[in-house]
């Protein structure tokens, strides 16, 4: 394996992994705005409406099953450039959707698209990077996405007011087109482990068996898969929370939506600080401290009667700050120890991750009773189980040597 300071990344290199990681978030957080429409014009329930957001979480998890051993058999780049092809066309099959199951396909389409990208960008890191240098890139990178996660909520919300839901999906249409340009002409080949293999299926169970055995990996992911699963019940379940018990707009959601993300930009520069001074095993740590407190404040001011948009958003905005200081970390420590399997380590981290995230999104549409009580209390819930695995799994395995 080569390893290069992060220092020679390429603000140009660094800008295009970053288009790879934010497809997913984009795909969620640009057209969230947009749910209460969607119902609207289809005629239909928020359960059904939050399908479109349900069966993307379990198309992206399912797919990184064999986009990681795809990328790889095949290499880095011809997976990526796949990718920018059909998340452009599954964009504008959502944009142009006669009814919500057209809606339906598209989103697992994108979500296919997302996830090829997602798993290249996490391998291409691997095969460049130690575990501290990667975490660090990772988290300058996540800086990075912040940026466009911020104005994603916002400009959905505009354009959900001034042109209807349709308009999001059609500037989705747009960063495929720019996402398919940039690694197309920018993205080199990095795996040197090409395995004829990879994706021959007794190959391939034997593969993800072993990774699966690996303690660290399980440690690791397991707190990814926790801490992704509160972020997921926000993503999922705050939009019919705030706009229809607490009264909120669509543009006031966006709003509210980026201010919480805030939170994640800054634990992406915590990270990178305490992971100078800390070290990966430290910082992990650290994180799941963070979140903790967010989860607690949240349920709390919830028992305790307070029904108000501070009492949800300074806890998440808390939570998001934790969720940005160990998603690097976890990221990089589930796959450190898989140098030849690299695209299948991080497509099965990521199938388990979002298992979790598929579990969360259909209790949040079927337990919204008009209450912020299941929103509040299963983000608390989920802080907890994180602080648990951390202190736990990862304290006693997550040692990267």
């Amino acid at each position: 394996m080569t390893s290069h300071s992060p220092t020679a990344t390429t603000w140009v290199q660094l800008l295009t992994l970053t288009l790879l990681f934010a497809l997913q978030p984009l795909s969620t957080d640009f057209y969230l705005p947009t749910l209460p429409g969607i119902s609207e014009h289809f005629q239909v329930s928020v359960a059904q409406t939050q399908m479109t957001l349900t069966i993307f979480v379990i198309a992206f998890g399912i797919a990184q099953l064999i986009a990681g051993p795809l990328s790889d058999r095949f290499g880095r780049w011809p997976n990526t450039v796949a990718a920018g092809l059909l998340y452009t066309g599954a964009s504008l099959s959502c944009a142009l959707a006669p009814s919500l199951e057209v809606l339906i396909l598209g989103r697992l389409l994108q979500a296919v698209a997302a996830c090829m990208a997602l798993v290249n960008a996490r391998a291409i890191i691997r095969d460049n990077y130690g575990p501290q240098d990667g975490a660090r890139l990772i988290a300058k990178s996540g800086s990075l996405m912040s940026i466009a996660i911020l104005l994603g909520p916002p400009l959905g919300g505009w354009l959900q007011t001034a042109f209807g839901w349709r308009a999001a999906f059609l500037a989705l249409s747009l960063v495929g087109i720019f996402t398919l340009i940039a690694v197309s002409s920018l993205i080199k080949e990095t795996n040197p482990y090409k395995n004829p293999q990879a994706t021959h299926p007794v190959f391939l169970l034997a593969s993800y068996g072993a990774v699966l055995r690996h303690p660290r990996f399980i440690a690791y992911t397991a707190a990814q898969t926790a801490s992704y699963a509160g972020l997921f019940a926000f993503l999922s379940g705050s939009s019919p929370v705030l706009q229809k018990v607490l009264g909120f707009s669509a543009q006031q959601y966006g709003l509210f939506f980026s201010a919480c993300a805030v939170g994640y930009l800054i634990g992406t520069f915590v990270c990178r600080k305490a992971l100078s001074s800390y070290g990966l095993f430290k910082t992990m740590h650290l994180a799941a401290l963070i979140v903790l407190i967010g989860g607690l404040i949240m349920a709390g001011l919830a028992l305790a009667g307070i029904k108000h948009g501070a009492a949800i958003g300074v806890p998440m905005f808390i939570y998001m700050i934790g969720h940005g200081v160990g998603t690097p970390c976890s990221q990089v420590g589930a796959i450190a120890a898989f140098p030849t399997q690299a695209g299948s380590a991080a497509g099965l981290m990521g199938f388990l991750q979002m298992c979790g995230a598929s579990a969360v999104g259909l209790w949040m549409g079927m337990s919204f009773d008009g209450s912020v009580f299941p929103l509040t209390l299963t983000i608390g819930a989920c802080a907890i189980i994180l602080f648990l695995v951390v202190f736990a799994l990862v304290g006693r395995h997550g040692q990267l040597h």
